[in-house]
């Protein structure tokens, strides 16, 4: 592992990374206690899990566009630079009391920052590749997703406590998250610049270039005999989606499910999470080495089912945040297999495109899950949302056991 950090812009990459990571954590967590306070909590609540989603539908438009850049280096300073901007519009909003359509526009703003943020992951996947031997970029994989995890951990907490101290000031917390992109696109501001072979679309043929890369990129998964795999993992991230709206608009309606209060819950279950995730990507476990990802996705299946049945039935915070650890264990030690065969076999000009794609199948039930959670538990009730969403799991659960020779 020590062999990465050896490499100096590698070392920037991953600082850039780092400041990036945890001036978002500090201010998400944020944003969702700044919703649970407002009138219309459950609404609020639901248009910021929206936001967290909507800009990972964009992933093949990403990619593609990533591969277009010849100086990636220099377009992942300008989005930071973006973003700082756009926060800084946020702590001058969040002086503020916003009414429901200033919150919107508030959200629509944090989509687009969102959106050339997913940019820099395709951006910064082909500058690892150049700087690192391929014996190396497992290492890199983990260790990125790793830090990540660790900063969510560290972010949240420190968000709270911030948000804390500074008396609910959600302004500071956004001039802290604009201060870290700034320092973000200082670290990618010295990597030397590297011009990779891209060439930009015309705007004649612009729009045929991104269909034909996408059909391309998609035959490439399924030449590989990726495509079982990843339509099994579609389901279970689709589902993991509509999960995270039904916990955070739960736990709001169920003060019994709460572990003190509202914001001491969410910030739990996320810690719980990361840790989860941590283990996943970056430490191997034998025992999930010999599994199939059938195996790994029926369990994992498995526990949302059981998450679920807790809120109609248990309601006990024990059981949701234990569930919701082994699931996320289980899909987070699929992602590093697959991104280290991606960036592994596929050839560097193709990475953004060919990554797009993978995350556009992984996200495509998204919105469908999401938007069926988000109509029962607005216009019915959580309860509902909870018990429709547990068939659909039940079903799908049988799906892939009749499917089970073609997810192994």
């Amino acid at each position: 592992m020590i062999d990465i950090f050896q490499n100096r812009n590698i070392n920037r990459l991953l600082w850039s990374n780092f400041f990036n990571a945890i001036g978002t954590q500090i201010f998400n967590i944020a944003l969702l206690v700044y919703a649970a306070q407002q009138s219309y909590a459950t609404l609020a609540i639901t248009l910021v899990t929206w936001s967290n989603f909507i800009p990972e539908l964009f992933a093949p438009v990403q990619g593609y566009h990533a591969d277009k850049v010849s100086n990636k280096s220099a377009l992942v300073w300008k989005i930071h630079l973006i973003q700082s901007i756009i926060f800084l519009i946020y702590a001058m909003a969040l002086l503020h009391q916003l009414s429901i359509l200033a919150f919107i526009v508030l959200l629509s703003l944090g989509i687009v920052s969102d959106y050339f943020g997913g940019m820099t992951l395709y951006l910064s996947q082909p500058l690892a590749k150049h700087f690192l031997d391929d014996n190396l970029i497992r290492q890199f994989v983990s260790f990125n997703s790793t830090l990540n995890r660790v900063i969510s951990i560290a972010g949240q907490s420190i968000g709270l406590l911030l948000l804390s101290t500074f008396h609910h000031n959600y302004a500071v917390l956004a001039l802290i998250n604009a201060f870290t992109f700034i320092i973000a696109a200082l670290f990618i501001r010295k990597i030397p610049t590297y011009k990779f072979n891209a060439k930009a679309p015309t705007s004649e043929n612009k729009q045929a270039n991104f269909l034909t890369s996408f059909v391309a990129a998609f035959k490439i998964l399924k030449q590989e005999k990726f495509v079982g795999i990843i339509l099994v993992l579609a389901v279970v991230n689709a589902f993991l989606d509509a999960l995270g709206l039904v916990i955070n608009i739960g736990l709001h309606n169920f003060p019994q499910l709460q572990f003190q209060n509202y914001s001491l819950s969410i910030l739990i279950i996320n810690i719980v999470s990361s840790f989860a995730a941590i283990f996943g990507s970056f430490i191997i476990i034998p025992f999930l080495e010999r599994q199939s990802f059938f195996q790994l996705n029926f369990l994992v299946l498995l526990l949302m089912i059981i998450q679920l049945s807790n809120f109609v039935t248990l309601n006990n915070f024990l059981v949701l945040i234990t569930t919701k650890f082994l699931a996320t264990l289980l899909i987070a030690y699929q992602g590093p297999k697959i991104s280290d065969i991606f960036l592994k076999h596929f050839p560097i000009e193709q990475l953004g495109i060919i990554s797009g794609v993978l995350n556009f199948i992984l996200t495509a039930g998204g919105p469908v899950a999401l938007l069926l959670n988000t109509v029962i538990a607005n216009i019915s009730s959580t309860v509902a949302a909870v018990k429709v969403t547990l068939m659909i799991l039940v079903l799908s659960l049988m799906i892939l056991i009749f499917n089970r020779k073609r997810v192994q």
